[in-house]
């Protein structure tokens, strides 16, 4: 009996030895339970936040597409303006000259209309002192 007494001891031992271990066991369940929700919860965020990662990352590619487009079309534009500045510079030059030679055109023909007036003056002068003589001439045959 004392050996059945002691089997059924070893028995409880072992039944409360389980118990503890069965109850340790849903414990660590529960813990692990929870862990696994706010990790299934945590990977869900991640996900979220990597998929409005992956909308801006796509967002800021166009947008940089969109500005190197525009740098580019900047330099082209700045290069015509460049080319525009240059055509300006040249064609003031050439106004200048232009305009310089036009002054020097109109002092010449200003020298050569006082030039002629002075030679038409000079020619009705003659043009009367000879009618003058002509008709003294004229005048003084008629009366001798």
């Amino acid at each position: 009996m004392e050996r059945v007494t002691s089997e059924r001891d070893l028995a409880f031992r072992e039944k409360d030895k389980l118990s503890d271990e069965c109850s340790k066991a849903k414990t660590d369940r529960l813990h692990l339970s929870s862990a696994l929700k706010k990790t299934v919860a945590r990977e869900q965020r991640l996900l979220e936040e990597l998929h409005e990662l992956e909308e801006d990352y796509t967002l800021l590619h166009k947008t940089l597409s969109t500005m190197q487009q525009s740098l580019s079309e900047f330099e082209v534009a700045k290069h015509e303006v460049g080319i525009l500045i240059e055509e300006f510079v040249y064609l003031n030059s050439e106004v200048e000259e232009l305009t310089n030679l036009k002054q020097i055109a109109d002092r010449q023909m200003e020298e050569a209309i006082e030039s002629l007036q002075a030679e038409r003056d000079a020619k009705n002068m003659l043009k009367k002192e000879l009618d003058h003589k002509m008709n003294s001439e004229s005048h003084n045959n008629l009366t001798h």
